[in-house]
C-alpha cells in the first residue's frame, strides 16, 4: 500500500515540472532582464559637480542627480542650499545655478554629466 502513494505523489510533481516548459521560463527571463535594463537606464543618475560661485578654493561637491533622489528643481536648490551654504559662504542659500559657460540652469534636464 505504500508504493500506490509514492506514485501518485511523483505523478503530482511531474505535472507541475511540466507546467513551466522551458520555453516559457526562457522568456519570462528575457523578458525581466529588458524590464530591469530599461529601468536601470532611465534610472541612470547623472554626476554633476557644483562648485560656489567666486570660491576659487572649495573643490566642489559631487552629486548624483536622479529623478528618484530630487522630483523638482527647488527640492535640489534646497538640497544644495543645505550642503554649501554656511554664515560666511551663500547666507541666502543657493537660488541660481550656472553651467561653467555662464550659461543659467533652470531645470534638471540641463545639467550634463
Amino acid at each position: 500500500t505504500t508504493a500506490p502513494g509514492v506514485d501518485m505523489e511523483l505523478e503530482h510533481f511531474d505535472e507541475r515540472d511540466k507546467a513551466q516548459s522551458p520555453t516559457h521560463s526562457a522568456h519570462c527571463s528575457l523578458y525581466r532582464t529588458r524590464t530591469l535594463q530599461a529601468l536601470s537606464s532611465e534610472k541612470k543618475a547623472k554626476r554633476v559637480r557644483f562648485y560656489r560661485n567666486g570660491d576659487r578654493y572649495f573643490k566642489g561637491i559631487v552629486y548624483a542627480i536622479s529623478n528618484d533622489r530630487f522630483r523638482s528643481f527647488d527640492a535640489l536648490l534646497a538640497d544644495l542650499t543645505r550642503s554649501l551654504s554656511d554664515n560666511v559662504n551663500l547666507p541666502q542659500g543657493v537660488r541660481t545655478i550656472y553651467a561653467i559657460d555662464g550659461s543659467k540652469i533652470t531645470s534638471m534636464e540641463q545639467l550634463v554629466e
